[in-house]
């Protein structure tokens, strides 16, 4: 059986090796179903991709239950010390339609990137809206939610060489980055090559020409500050470029450039991707030891 998701994730279609519907679901915002068509009955998972247990009738959504037929959950939320402005028990902050609530266990910015590890609630804005979570927190605080895993990225558009900062946070250590490098969040010519933009993007670890490095958004295309001067790239003149990494800067001196034996020219250490410490490989290396086997997780790049 083949099962079609839409962009919350709920289980809308599921069909036969032949292409014949099997079960379709509608839903209301808060999740009950509206309509349905079932011949074998056989998704369990069905709003927002969470199980729907047949004898109660509820969502599972991994630390609560959930109601969907009056759009709350059945326990309280866990942090709601910390969210103030909202019920414990309300369900995406009484708005289903621009959001949804994942079980919440993330790295979450606090305003002026400060990283804050949380167990509750987390609110996402569903794909198709603008990713930055403007959801009123506490006392004045928003409160944006990164991932379980996330590379930060610090950085301006008129950083020097090593002027930018990475720091990496794990879920495995909820009390603050686990470790930091300097580099580069700008290529080594803006009027030559794209610069990306702020955002979240996924990344994950791969290689880069022999080292250790993360794949910005499995590869595909990113936004960028200003239009992509690149006459090399697929997307010169527009906002956007692909082929993003984080990788090693210029291993022996603290430059955005290098220069090759029998060529007159310098070239470029990046062209738009993200660059970790120019001038001292070693300390590259010793920090991307940090980044497990198969490790998957976002980039968060934000810039003064």
């Amino acid at each position: 059986m083949l099962i079609g998701v839409y962009g919350s994730g709920s289980v809308h279609v599921a069909v036969d090796s032949a292409g014949s519907v099997q079960d379709y679901y509608d839903y209301y915002p808060f999740g009950l179903i509206q309509r349905s068509k079932g011949i074998c009955n056989g998704v369990r998972f069905k709003y927002t991709g969470k199980e729907l247990d047949k004898h109660t009738g509820y969502y599972y959504f991994g630390a609560r239950y959930y109601d969907a037929g009056i759009g709350r959950w059945l326990s309280m939320d866990p942090a709601e010390e910390k969210y103030p402005g909202l019920s414990p028990y309300g369900y995406c902050a009484g708005n289903p339609v621009r959001f949804v609530d994942t079980e919440g266990k993330d790295w979450y910015d606090f305003g002026g990137n400060h990283l804050e590890w949380r167990e509750g609630s987390g609110l996402q804005l569903k794909p198709g809206f603008w990713n930055w979570i403007k959801n009123l927190i506490g006392k004045g605080e928003y409160a944006e939610s990164l991932g379980e895993n996330v590379l930060l990225g610090r950085g301006s558009i008129n950083e020097k060489v090593n002027e930018a900062k990475f720091e990496l946070y794990l879920e495995s250590n909820k009390e603050g980055p686990i470790a930091t490098i300097k580099g580069n969040t700008i290529p080594s010519d803006k009027n030559k090559y794209a610069t990306i933009a702020e955002g979240l993007y996924s990344a994950e670890l791969t290689n880069y020409k022999g080292n250790p490095a993360l794949l910005i958004n499995e590869g595909g295309i990113v936004p960028t500050v200003f239009p992509n001067p690149n006459p090399e790239s697929a997307y010169y003149g527009k906002n956007f470029a692909n082929e993003i990494y984080f990788h090693a800067g210029n291993k022996y001196r603290e430059r955005l450039w290098y220069s090759m034996k029998g060529i007159n020219k310098l070239l470029p250490i990046s062209k738009g991707c993200q660059t970790g410490f120019h001038g001292n490989f070693k300390d590259y290396l010793d920090f991307m030891r940090n980044f497990q086997k198969d490790w998957k997780g976002n980039y968060y790049l934000v810039r003064k």
